[in-house]
Order: structure tokens, then sequence, then C-alpha cells
């Protein structure tokens, strides 16, 4: 399963990945493995992948990095995402890959993050607002389980009332890229943890990965 999380601040965009992947092992039924899950698009944009670990006996990544030998040439961050689609509809017609596409597009020398949500063959803008405003939030994918218990709203009952639970509001428009990524690894973190600790099967773990976007800069990544 494994789980991916996007947060969107006003310094830039920071994506975080565990590692792991399950995988179908003959009649052993399911194992686990490690997987790269973030890559660089054309050194302007970042694709981070979760779902599907291998296909045909070789890893998601695998047929990923053949992708990215080509020349994308692309303009902004849909026309990145409109192209991924395209190709994983192509290569995986029956596996259920969710991704991110996320970058900045330029207009008049004005930087605008944008992160794209891809699922179905289809891509959804999740950091932009009906109207066109920015807005900073974070998002996961995977294994969100963990993630929706402790940020979601949620209602509880006080006595004979009612009571809808909305304290846990983050306001991430005050908060710094650093902030972002120590968020992000603290939820896959927390997600593991409570994996073990609820005696589940880890549906969360292996090496943390990040991807560093900011404005007027190359994205990088972290893969320690």
């Amino acid at each position: 399963m494994g789980l991916t999380v996007a947060n969107f601040v006003p310094d830039g965009i920071v994506i975080a990945s565990d590692s792991i992947v399950e995988v179908r092992n003959q009649d052993d039924g399911f194992i686990q493995s490690e997987l790269e899950k973030l890559f660089l698009l054309d050194s302007k944009y970042v694709l981070a992948i979760e779902g599907c670990g291998f296909f045909d006996g070789l890893p998601i990544s695998y047929y990923i990095h053949r992708f990215l030998h080509k020349s994308l040439r692309c303009a902004c961050v849909a026309d990145a995402a409109e192209l991924i689609c395209h190709t994983f509809s192509d290569i995986f017609p029956r596996e259920p890959i969710m991704a991110y596409v996320a970058g900045y597009d330029y207009q008049e020398d004005i930087a605008k993050p944008v992160v794209l949500f891809i699922h179905d063959n289809q891509h959804d803008f999740i950091n932009t607002a009906q109207d066109g405003t920015v807005v900073y939030n974070f998002h996961s994918i995977g294994r969100t389980h963990w993630v929706n218990k402790l940020l979601m709203h949620t209602k509880g009952v006080v006595g004979d009332e009612v009571v809808d639970f909305q304290g846990h509001d983050i306001d991430f428009s005050k908060y710094s890229l650093s902030y972002a990524k120590e968020f992000t690894e603290k939820l896959i973190s927390i997600s593991e943890f409570m994996d073990n600790a609820s005696q589940l099967k880890p549906m969360v773990g292996g090496r943390h990965q990040f991807a560093i976007i900011r404005p007027y800069d190359e994205p990088y990544l972290i893969r320690p």
C-alpha cells in the first residue's frame, strides 16, 4: 500500500513518501518490498506515484525511468499531468495507480504553484480554489487511514449534544518549507507507528523519500 503526502505552503511544495509496496510472489501470497516512488520530470516537475508496485514482474519505477529518458517538453504542470495520464493508461491499463504531478507555472515571471492529483486516468487541481486562487493545505494518497483519523473533521457526542470537532484546523499559509517537510514526515511516521501499535500488517514503512519544489529553482529529491 504505502503512503504519499503533499504539503503546499507559501515557500513551496513538499511531497513525502514511504517506500513500501506489496508484491504478489507466486503462491506465497503478498510480500513487501521497497520501491522508488518520486521522480523528476524534465528537471521542472515532480511525479509521485502510489498504488501498484510491480507490473508484469518489473517494478513500476522501471517503466517510469524508460519513459523519463524521452524529452517531455511540457509547457506547464497540467501538460505534464496529461502526458502522465496517457502514459499510465497505455502501459498500465488495468492497474490502479494514483499519483501527484507538481511544480510551478510562470506567467510574466510570476510563479504559481500547481499540484495535480492523478486518478482514474484524469487529473484534478488540489491546491487551487474554484476562483483560481492558491490554497495552502495538504493532501495524501495510499494508506490514509491514520491521517484521516488524526486530521479530518469529526463529530462526537458531548452530553446530549452532537459536537463538530474542528480544533485541528491548520493554517498552512503561516508555515515554512522546512515545517512542511517535518509535517509530511511526521504523518508517515505516525501512520507506520499506528499500524504496528494496532498489530496490523504494516502498510507504511521503509525509507522516507522527499521532493522539494521551490519557485524559480529546479526541484530536487532527498532519498536518505
